[in-house]
């Protein structure tokens, strides 16, 4: 019997994208009735706590995780007394949920200022053909001067760098059980760093395979090629196009059956284009030396 699936609603205060959730629950279970629906939070500082959340008609589960329980992963360079979630650790919720829920076969996760203008449950039936551990966006190989390097740590006589490293782009993605099995496992032992390197790191060191699901990047699946999100930087790990990092959207685009990032509710549009902004120029007056 095949087993079920989970798509996890990765969101802060869902409060904030009820609308969103609700959308998402309905298209998903009517296109993938093998998938279960939960609301996934990290809050610094609650106990982990099952507890629900309705969504419109529907009432949902809902995940809580915190520090406390954080810090009980044997984890010992990823987790430590001073731990915070960002940058280095937003994998961390999906992993406390991974062991309390260890049967899935497929851990889908989708965060809350995440977009597809089609039915996402279209989108999830289709991807569920693919076979691979572990499927991202913008899959590439690691950039030199990528900020979080230096965060990197390897576990036994692994490299600083590991030849031929790649990183990905985590805000949706899907994780088989085994993909992350292996990821507890190489942070039992070591591991740590920002999981948009350290996931496809340790998944091709376990021989376990990682996939694009579309763009005109170097490892698209076979058959995405320019499909489910817009590529505009496919040489380099810029995010360009309808799902990054640079712009924060109100809104979709008009283009059908495409993954949108980060698209905000306006208050948090306002505060994170003005620390975006700030950001921006910290950056190239570090880089170059002139600000924008």
């Amino acid at each position: 019997m095949r087993k079920r699936n989970v798509f996890l609603y990765f969101a802060f205060r869902p409060e904030k994208t009820l609308a969103r959730a609700a959308r998402y629950a309905r298209q998903i279970a009517g296109a993938c009735p093998d998938f279960d629906f939960i609301v996934l939070t990290y809050d610094a500082s609650l106990e982990a706590q099952k507890a629900s959340v309705a969504l419109g008609g529907l009432q949902v589960a809902r995940m809580i995780y915190g520090k406390n329980a954080a810090q009980l992963l044997p984890y010992p360079n990823k987790v430590g007394p001073e731990f915070h979630l960002k940058p280095l650790n937003c994998d961390i919720p999906v992993l406390l949920f991974w062991k309390d829920h260890p049967d899935y076969e497929r851990y889908w996760v989708c965060e809350d200022d995440v977009e597809y203008s089609g039915d996402i449950g279209g989108l999830i039936r289709d991807l569920q053909k693919l076979e691979a551990d572990l499927l991202v966006t913008h899959l590439r190989r690691l950039p030199d001067d990528w900020d979080y390097i230096s965060r990197f740590r390897g576990g036994g006589n692994v490299p600083p760098v590991p030849a031929n490293c790649r990183v990905g782009f985590l805000p949706f993605h899907a994780a088989t059980n085994r993909a992350l099995a292996a990821i507890d496992l190489a942070y039992r032992d070591g591991w740590a760093g920002q999981h948009e390197m350290t996931w496809p790191a340790i998944l091709d060191c376990a021989q376990l395979s990682v996939v694009d699901i579309g763009g005109n990047g170097p490892y698209v699946a076979e058959g995405l090629r320019g499909k489910h999100y817009i590529d505009l930087s496919p040489r380099d790990y810029q995010k360009l196009g309808s799902f990054g990092t640079k712009r924060i959207r109100l809104g979709v685009g008009r283009e059908p059956e495409i993954l949108w990032h980060p698209v905000k509710t306006i208050p948090d549009w306002a505060r994170m284009s003005i620390k975006r902004g700030i950001s921006m120029s910290k950056w190239l007056w570090k880089k170059y030396g002139v600000r924008p």
